[in-house]
């Protein structure tokens, strides 16, 4: 059909309290062979497969693993280390030994104080079994599932012919009332209408699909001791020893002669980023927050908050004024940076996509809060957002915008701090 369900938790909260991300890998095929080609195993199936089709297969559980690993090492090093060493040419690469710095005292203090604050207690066995916890959970795999979809359906059809494809979030407070699951989907609609008008549902909606000017193709890359090798036997040893190989010698600095290819792709690129070509690419990262304003306004300033003001049936405890605002559902795409971004071709049978959900509420006396965005910080993603969006418009380089989202994304508060006053 024109949708097919990826996730469905009957507790969103406690279900994504251990892992608050879950994998996909959504692979193409005829009906007659629903096969996937997984890298590691030698089953008579992925023989089947062709080379294409296995390297993209490939492609796409190696872009997960490669965006899981990047996300637990910003979270071990707070960001700027990560921040710093991702953005060659970027602007804050020269601030990387003081971030390093920053980094490696704070896990020292932290470890001292930890240490002095054990021996002191008599050496508490709580913070090895969190220890023991944590390192546990981080030897776990995030859950991943395989989405196989035929390749002449409709949603398939539209990603290849750079149409549109929507990732729908659906969210419904849990009443005493609310069903899960029903086998009759008229029935589970009419629900959820009912749901609805009782603002007891939230939807939500991010496309998966972007068009921009060429970004995926780099400049051929040159490596500096060639170029010193060149010389050196050039200027050098041939003026001395000529063992008929120095008249035929070309400089490694001539790419067209060395990486025709590369060098063909990435003019071709630029003719195209001149002339305003635009490609396809898939967004394969989707952040989703549920985003709660308990605080109080003023009823001539509700409206400027950032959330939608509903009016209640009558007035209560909580809500005398009669008004309340609605949570919202907020999808968080501040850290996407044009690198993640995959282009889309006839030869594309696999596409990777992660889709996280952060309450950003405790789940729990014995789990940990979720990862969320408080309301002020909420607004502040919206505003920067609209701003780098202007930036774009203003004629600013893709690149540029994305420094930006990195420093923004990825390095935490006190280390922007102390690369201002540094």
């Amino acid at each position: 059909g024109n949708s097919f369900l990826l996730w469905s938790e009957d507790d969103a909260l406690k279900a994504t309290t251990s892992f608050p991300s879950r994998s996909f890998v959504l692979v193409s095929g005829d009906e007659s062979s629903p096969r996937t080609c997984e890298g590691g195993t030698n089953n008579v199936d992925e023989q089947m497969c062709t080379s294409a089709q296995q390297t993209s297969q490939d492609f796409a559980h190696q872009w997960l693993e490669d965006s899981i690993k990047h996300e637990k090492q910003l979270q071990s090093d707070g960001g700027g280390i990560m921040a710093a060493m991702n953005s060659a040419g970027g602007g804050i690469e020269s601030t990387s030994v003081l971030l390093t710095v920053y980094t490696s005292l704070t896990k020292t203090a932290k470890r001292l104080v930890d240490n002095v604050v054990q021996s002191i207690s008599g050496g508490s066995s709580t913070d090895t079994t969190e220890d023991s916890k944590q390192s546990a959970q981080k030897d776990e795999k995030e859950p991943k599932s395989i989405i196989r979809i035929n390749q002449n359906n409709p949603v398939w059809q539209s990603i290849m012919s750079n149409g549109t494809a929507y990732v729908h979030v659906l969210l419904v407070r849990q009443t005493p009332a609310f069903i899960s699951s029903s086998l009759d989907p008229r029935t589970a609609a009419t629900r959820v209408q009912q749901l609805h008008s009782q603002h007891n549902v939230l939807f939500g909606r991010v496309s998966m699909m972007k068009r921009d000017l060429p970004l995926h193709v780099p400049s051929p890359k040159r490596l500096l001791y060639r170029d010193i090798l060149f010389a050196i036997k050039k200027f050098g040893l041939c003026k001395v020893w000529d063992d008929g190989s120095c008249s035929s010698m070309v400089a490694p600095w001539n790419i067209g002669y060395h990486q025709p290819q590369e060098q063909a792709d990435y003019q071709l690129a630029q003719q195209h980023k001149k002339e305003g070509v635009a490609y396809p690419y898939w967004k394969p990262e989707v952040r989703i927050h549920l985003i709660q304003e308990e605080e109080g306004y003023p009823i001539e300033y509700a409206n400027n908050v950032g959330f939608e003001v509903i009016r209640l049936a009558r007035g209560d405890g909580q809500h005398s004024s009669g008004y309340a605002y609605l949570p919202s559902v907020h999808v968080d795409e501040i850290g996407l940076t044009s690198d993640k971004y995959i282009p889309l071709n006839e030869t594309v049978t696999a596409l990777p996509l992660r889709i996280g959900f952060h309450g950003g509420m405790e789940t729990g006396k014995d789990t940990q809060s979720q990862e969320g965005i408080t309301p002020a910080r909420y607004r502040l993603l919206n505003h920067l957002s609209a701003a780098l969006e202007s930036q774009a418009e203003m004629g600013f380089e893709q690149s540029d915008i994305d420094d930006l989202r990195r420093l923004i994304a990825e390095t935490n508060v006190v280390l922007l701090a102390i690369t201002i006053l540094a």
